[in-house]
């Protein structure tokens, strides 16, 4: 029964994924991530397939390796590709720097694509361990 009530728990979080916001990191006073986030923010108008994109997020992360955004923006071309061994490599380095943003979407797709539920349970659970609000709902409702 506890493994039902999390996967309704998954089935409810909801990932929002935008473009950071880079002068928060200015503000403060993490001149690294400002500049990995402003290089970013060169994404805009390439497709995620192309090498233009992926590049541009190379060196971002060249600036600041522990830059989680770029990590979760290479990962997302590979999940929707079908590379799912690329996907985890970048999604994993994403959760590993920012776990409060990256869990809840991380546990969806292991849910959503893999139907591996417990590895979604347990980044659910862990989620629900590192903050103190309401987790929302998934994409899909």
């Amino acid at each position: 029964m506890k493994n039902l009530g999390l996967i309704i728990v998954l089935l409810s979080f909801s990932g929002v994924f935008a473009q950071p916001n880079c002068e928060a990191y200015k503000y403060l006073g993490d001149t690294l991530k400002y500049e990995a986030c402003k290089k970013s923010l060169e994404i805009k108008g390439h497709y995620q397939f192309t090498r233009e994109f992926q590049t541009v997020l190379d060196e971002s992360l060249a600036i600041d390796s522990t830059f989680d955004y770029a990590y979760r923006a290479k990962s997302v071309a590979y999940l929707k590709s079908g590379d799912f061994v690329t996907w985890k490599k970048f999604i994993d380095k994403a959760v590993l720097y920012n776990p409060e943003e990256h869990l809840g979407y991380r546990g969806w797709c292991r849910y959503q694509f893999f139907r591996d539920y417990k590895g979604a349970i347990e980044d659910i659970e862990k989620l629900d361990s590192l903050v103190d609000y309401d987790i929302g709902q998934s994409q899909n409702g």
